[in-house]
């Protein structure tokens, strides 16, 4: 077992290398600024950890020496790492096998009979099927395989959702309810272990695990404190730690250890707590409801990420589409855009307009760009038969608060220095106690959670970068670790903090532009 185990992990780590190298972008998508500005903001390390902006509708991958014996077993895996179909192949000889992996809404063996041209021969079923191909038709099979994918599924939505049985309150969750779904084992394809969720978790504590601290806990506040177990996720402790709450959701599972029966809590994946989010833009949902086909812009991608948050509450269906996504990173939105009423928030409208074939559209400005080339694509898209610019003044003075939690001035570095000593302990801050749940300083108070959550953010890579701030596993838990300079520290020696102000440049002549046109009407 522990050699099929080192083959598969051998062989994954080889395949997100290749698929990372291939296909992922070296920016990530994210907000809508001057296309001269690099922000330094890369994918992932080449470790073991899916691209976080694959634009794919499919994942294909093979090496000649990869065991045909785990192919199936990894494809499954970097199925659910990708959200996509994944077909791998390997095998000694010209004729390599292979192993395919569906997704909901995706029939595998219609998938294969189209691409069977290519293929020495194939089978399967809706969800699974194997293949062999000789060496020479791979590129071909791949090229193939591809087209396919993007054409079966041109109406099913791609980004994977995790579906809840049931939802509960942290503080109701009781253990006495998790040993009785204990009763409804064993669990399988046909009977599928329960997936419960536990919103607003209040995060008490955090601990890595695991002779390579791969494996995150959680303890969330409770009727009695809830101990989540995250296998292989000790590098998402930061991003799940730092909002202070979260949203779990996890399968139980029954475990016997020196004769004594306990339940543990599997994580299955990890939000930040929503109930925290999007209650600045309640209003919004009357500009967009019942008047057909919307995007709302904005220039940043965590107002985006709200507004998309407001809008669900509001109970409209609702796509999130963000700058520099591209193929099948903007095939849902699409999807929801092409319904009658759809609305899409997006970060760069003009890429989703490229390809709409509907009716007339309404662009909602609700925050002014904040670059010139971006002004100018939405005066582009005004004269487009059908498109009608709305633009949602009264927000102005909300885009600009954004725009300073994404590029702090000098006086919030200085007053996020003195917060976070003041928290410290021996120089050191548990991580979900450096975020808005607990550090609190001067003149942050006429900003939401996610803004004050952005700001302190932004202010720790700068501080990081300038050496100021470090992240380290402490007894097992994950801490920054303050480092008090000798003398004063030049703002301008961190890149991020000198992109900031060029980009504030830009904004500025973008404002200018934008009240220009606003005053003329636009």
């Amino acid at each position: 077992n522990q050699k099929r185990r080192h083959i598969e992990e051998k062989m994954l780590e080889e395949c997100f290398l290749e698929i990372e190298s291939s296909y992922c972008p070296k920016s990530l998508p994210g907000d809508d600024l001057d296309p001269d500005l690099d922000l330094g903001v890369t994918g992932s390390s080449g470790t073991q950890e899916p691209c976080p902006s694959y634009p794919r509708y499919s994942v294909f991958a093979y090496r000649p020496l990869w065991h045909q014996g785990v192919i199936g077993i990894a494809a499954s895996r970097i199925r659910d790492a990708y959200g996509r179909p994944c077909a791998l192949a390997g095998g000694e000889g010209p004729v390599l096998k292979g192993s395919v992996r569906g997704i909901p809404g995706f029939n595998v063996h219609k998938a294969l009979s189209r691409c069977q041209e290519y293929l020495i021969g194939f089978g399967g079923h809706e969800g699974a099927g194997g293949f062999s191909v000789s060496e020479g038709n791979i590129p071909l099979f791949s090229e193939k395989f591809e087209k396919v994918c993007k054409e079966l599924l041109e109406h099913v939505p791609v980004e994977p959702v995790l579906k809840l049985d049931e939802i509960f309150n942290a503080h109701d969750l009781q253990e006495e309810f998790l040993r009785s779904c204990m009763l409804l084992e064993p669990f399988g394809a046909e009977n599928p272990a329960p997936v419960f969720g536990v919103f607003g978790c209040k995060i008490m504590g955090a601990r890595l695990l695991g002779k390579a601290r791969n494996h995150l806990e959680l303890l969330s506040e409770g009727k009695e404190p809830l101990r989540f177990i995250w296998f292989g996720s000790g590098d998402k402790a930061v991003e799940v730690c730092f909002p202070g709450a979260c949203d779990i959701a996890f399968t139980p599972r029954k475990n016997t250890y020196m004769g004594k029966e306990s339940i543990s809590l599997l994580v299955k994946d990890i939000r930040p707590a929503w109930s925290l989010f999007g209650h600045g833009y309640r209003k919004l949902a009357c500009s967009v409801q019942g008047k057909g086909p919307s995007i709302v812009y904005t220039w940043s991608k965590d107002a985006a990420s709200s507004m998309y948050i407001a809008l669900l509450r509001q109970g409209i269906r609702t796509g999130l589409h963000f700058s520099g996504q591209k193929e099948a990173l903007v095939h849902d939105a699409g999807i929801i855009l092409n319904q009658e009423n759809g609305v899409v928030v997006s970060t760069s409208p003009w890429d989703l307009l490229s390809g709409y074939s509907g009716p007339g559209i309404n662009v909602i400005i609700v925050h002014p760009p904040v670059s010139t080339v971006s002004w100018n694509n939405l005066l582009c898209m005004a004269g487009l038969p059908g498109v009608n610019l709305i633009f949602m003044d009264k927000y102005i003075e909300d885009g600009e608060i954004w725009f300073e939690s994404r590029f702090p001035s000098k006086e919030y570095m200085e007053k996020m220095w003195t917060s976070l000593n003041h928290r410290s302990f021996n120089n050191q801050v548990a991580i979900w106690k450096a975020g808005p749940m607990y550090l609190h300083f001067q003149d942050s108070e006429n900003k939401t959670y996610e803004q004050k959550l952005l700001l302190i953010s932004s202010c720790i890579s700068i501080m990081m970068e300038l050496g100021m701030i470090s992240y380290d596993i402490i007894g097992k838990t994950p801490q920054f670790v303050l480092h008090r300079p000798k003398g004063q520290v030049s703002l301008l020696k961190s890149t991020l903090y000198s992109l900031g102000r060029q980009a504030g440049e830009t904004a500025r002549c973008a404002w200018q532009m934008y009240e220009g046109g606003t005053r003329y009407g636009g």
